[in-house]
């Protein structure tokens, strides 16, 4: 299964809960069994960013921060749990680099 899943985390308070992404489409033709604690994301507009997360151990509880903002600033507000999928990691240029796509679910500012 591993070239169908990537690994996931949403925040949940001050603190990331680590799992398995794996798109529906991919769920649905490998037939596979429904896993106890598994949840389908629904679709909604998100706000997508690619950003690294940096070396492992030196998490930044504010790597979202710019994103948030910058959806504020175009007049919309966090409308549900963040996401993020990690797409890799490894090394540039001698850095240690962990790549993320973070999902930020969209709504209007009232």
């Amino acid at each position: 299964m591993a070239p169908f899943w990537n690994f996931c985390f949403e925040e949940v308070g001050n603190h990331q809960l680590w799992g398995i992404h794996l798109p529906q489409q991919y769920f649905q033709a490998l037939h596979l069994p429904d896993i106890e604690g598994m949840r389908l994301r629904p679709q909604q507009t998100c706000l997508c960013s690619i950003l690294d997360l940096g070396p492992i151990g030196q998490f930044d509880p504010n790597y979202a921060q710019s994103a948030l903002a910058y959806l504020r600033q175009k007049g919309y507000e966090q409308g549900g749990t963040m996401t993020a999928i990690l797409l890799g990691r490894g090394f540039d240029q001698g850095q240690f680099v962990r790549f993320i796509e973070l999902y930020i679910p969209l709504r209007l500012k009232p």
